[in-house]
Order: C-alpha cells, then sequence, then structure tokens
C-alpha cells in the first residue's frame, strides 16, 4: 500500500528525490536476485486492481465498507481510504491459458 500524496506541483529536487530511491531498491532487487534469495517456485500471475467510489458530483464517497457488504465478493476488500477498494485475483501458474483464467 502505497502513502497519501497531499501535493500536486513537483520540483525538480522531488524528481531526483524519486529517481534515486527508484535506483536503491532496484540495486536491491538486483542483490536479492544474484542472492537467490528470491522465491524458486514456479512464476505465477495475478492482478490487483484498484478503484475509487465516487458519488454523483464526482466527489470521493466514503462508502466502502457499505459496498463491499453489497458486492459480497470475496475477491474485493478494503483500501486504506474509506473511498477505495481493490480487487485481487488468486495467483495461478504462469502457463498455458492462464491471461484468460484472469
Amino acid at each position: 500500500m502505497g502513502q497519501e500524496i497531499n501535493i500536486s506541483h513537483f520540483e525538480a529536487g522531488d524528481f531526483e528525490h524519486y529517481h534515486r530511491k527508484l535506483r536503491q531498491e532496484t540495486e536491491l532487487l538486483c542483490k536479492l536476485i544474484e542472492q537467490n534469495t528470491c522465491s524458486m517456485s514456479r512464476p505465477v500471475a495475478g492482478f490487483e486492481i484498484e478503484a475509487w467510489l465516487v458519488d454523483r458530483k464526482m466527489q470521493p464517497a466514503p462508502v466502502n465498507e457499505q459496498f463491499l457488504a453489497a458486492l459480497a465478493d470475496p475477491m474485493a476488500s478494503p483500501e486504506l481510504a474509506k473511498f477505495n477498494i481493490e480487487l485481487n485475483s488468486p495467483p495461478l501458474p504462469l502457463s498455458g491459458n492462464v491471461l484468460s483464467q484472469l
């Protein structure tokens, strides 16, 4: 899960900070792969779709609990904010017609 971003204008330093963090995380991932720390299981695929609930005025509608109760789908779950939900598929082996199954 992410963190709330309260600004909409970014300075050059913000982008530099983002790129520095992205490089650090990429380097860490490379190390983990080189050290065989990552799973050696067969590859799997899945999805996560995040959605925002809005009212008729296109404003955030903090009704995710009521929405999820009415939807009653095990793939759907609440997100951080009361106007967010997410849909998650179970992981499937990355073979055959996995994309059709998803």
